[in-house]
C-alpha cells in the first residue's frame, strides 16, 4: 500500500512525491497503464505525476494510496 505519509524507506533517488510514486509503482510491478486504470486516470497523467512534479489531486492521491 502506498501511504500518503512521508515515512518511506530511505532512498537517495526518491526525493519527490513523483519519484516515490514511481518507486512504489515499480516495486509493486505495475505499469503506468495498469496503475492509471486502477485509479481512473490516463496513463499520461501518471507519467506527469512521476516526472514533472505535477500536483496530484487529493482524490487521485487517495485512490493511489488505496491500490493494493
Amino acid at each position: 500500500i502506498l501511504h500518503l505519509r512521508y515515512d518511506f524507506e530511505s532512498n537517495e533517488f526518491c526525493c519527490t512525491v513523483g519519484q516515490r510514486l514511481r518507486y512504489y509503482r515499480q516495486l509493486k510491478g505495475y505499469s503506468t497503464r495498469q496503475l492509471a486504470d486502477m485509479v481512473s486516470v490516463a496513463p499520461a497523467t501518471i507519467t506527469l505525476y512521476e516526472t514533472i512534479s505535477n500536483p496530484i489531486k487529493i482524490q487521485t492521491a487517495v485512490s493511489i494510496a488505496e491500490v493494493h
